[in-house]
């Protein structure tokens, strides 16, 4: 009889588990296409800044938007976890099924349960793409923007439009491929003198892909120089052909090497090793430094006090050479990069479990009987991800100022909701 009970059980949890999971993983996709939309707008606004409105084609424009798409899915699964867990877990309290479900003997954590496990494999899943899909992607994104600037004259400069490349300032004609006409150029390097130059037509071609170098050959220029304190000095030249070389790179997006966001794992590991030797080496630069300070005041001390005029140094200079010493001694080293590769390593791994973490905060509604629960759930996780948001991002902030471990700071905000939501369910069981 009570094998019999035993088994009845288990079926009755392996249904209330197939019901919840179900609802968890609809709530899911709904949330997901939600939090996806969003990060999909502001990722098609920043390449439509970038290049859409350069003239690219559409193929290549929805290539690179693929390609993005890893990028925010790192933050799209977590939200969208906490999210699916508030709708479920509130619309089964408004409906008063959690309730029911306790009243007919079944303890609440078989309602958790299901939730927490696939939350679990979503982790797991975010650490997957962070580690893999994400430093791929991003490979490839590198090819193909190099790809395009490749084209770059039909991408920075426009027909009849003025430009700005760093210190220069070009107002230009017709362009058609790489051959411009009507150029006018502003060569503002120097505070004193402005140059002015002016060519019927001009070719750009590129000269250093690593770089963003162009190089633009001006036909028949004429050079006027003039010198801003005096009007009267000024120079006149012509040529049969010049040469200019432009440098794109600042004003490029960040495309010439994979930034720390999108490393693997191990990438990130490697890194961060390289910059704690690099730190060690500077630790041991400063205590020789120090110890050549230190031996030159011990000395000077010495020489004044015996009489010797050869070593015998003023006061101020001595009061310097202390304070010097005591500021190697005092400092305690901070390598920024160290830092920020290790604090990007723990919020791939924090976001990754983030997915788990975060839904805890969302079982104390299972206690309430709440109206629209499953909107109010919703409420609740958009409040909580914007929170969560701003929290790792000032933690992470936080974690290249000091020398700190940045896996203190940066699990602090999966920390303190995870705890958050396991006092709140305590006390309300307790109650």
């Amino acid at each position: 009889m009570g094998h019999e009970n035993m088994k009845k059980r288990r079926g009755s949890f392996s249904l209330l588990y197939y019901f919840i999971a179900r609802e968890f993983l609809m709530s899911f996709l709904v949330s997901f296409l939600f939090f996806f939309f969003i990060f999909f707008v502001n990722q098609i606004l920043v390449l439509a800044r970038e290049i859409i409105l350069k003239n690219v084609s559409l193929k290549t424009v929805l290539y690179l938007v693929v390609l993005t798409i890893p990028q925010f899915l790192l933050y799209t699964f977590p939200f969208s976890s906490l999210t699916a867990a508030s709708m479920t877990i509130g619309d089964l309290s408004s409906k008063n099924e959690i309730l029911a479900i306790r009243f007919s003997g079944i303890h609440i954590k078989h309602v958790f349960l299901p939730i927490v496990l696939l939350s679990l494999v979503f982790s797991f899943s975010a650490i997957l793409i962070s580690n893999n899909l994400i430093p791929y992607t991003a490979e490839k994104y590198k090819e193909e923007y190099s790809k395009i600037l490749a084209d770059l004259p039909t991408i920075e400069i426009e027909s009849y439009k003025v430009n700005n490349i760093n210190d220069l300032v070009i107002s230009n004609g017709n362009v058609e491929g790489s051959l411009i006409s009507d150029l006018t150029i502003f060569d503002t390097r120097s505070n004193d003198n402005t140059n002015a130059i002016t060519s019927d037509s001009g070719r750009i071609r590129l000269l250093d892909l690593n770089s963003y170098t162009y190089e633009l050959s001006l036909d028949n220029p004429r050079l006027l120089s003039t010198n801003d304190s005096n009007v009267e000095s000024w120079g006149v030249a012509s040529a049969k052909e010049m040469k200019l070389f432009l440098n794109f790179s600042n004003l490029i997006p960040s495309v010439q090497s994979i930034t720390p966001s999108q490393m693997s794992l191990s990438q990130l590991v490697d890194k961060a090793a390289e910059k704690e030797e690099e730190r060690k080496n500077s630790q041991i630069s400063s205590a020789l430094s120090n110890f050549d300070i230190l031996k030159q005041y011990s000395e000077s001390i010495h020489s004044i006090q015996t009489g010797n005029d050869t070593f015998k140094l003023t006061e101020e200079k001595l009061l310097s050479l202390k304070g010097n010493a005591e500021n190697i001694i005092s400092r305690r080293q901070v390598n920024f990069y160290q830092q920020y590769y290790r604090s990007e390593f723990h919020k791939k791994v924090a976001l990754s479990l983030a997915c788990t973490f975060l839904v805890f905060i969302s079982f104390p509604i299972s206690f309430f009987k709440v109206r629209y629960g499953r909107l109010i759930g919703f409420a609740i996780s958009i409040f909580t991800a914007v929170a969560y948001w701003f929290f790792i991002f000032f933690m992470q902030l936080k974690s290249v100022e000091t020398a700190i471990n940045p896996a203190f700071f940066i699990w602090m905000p999966n920390m303190v909701f995870f705890a958050i939501g396991l006092l709140l369910v305590w006390r309300l069981s307790r109650q």
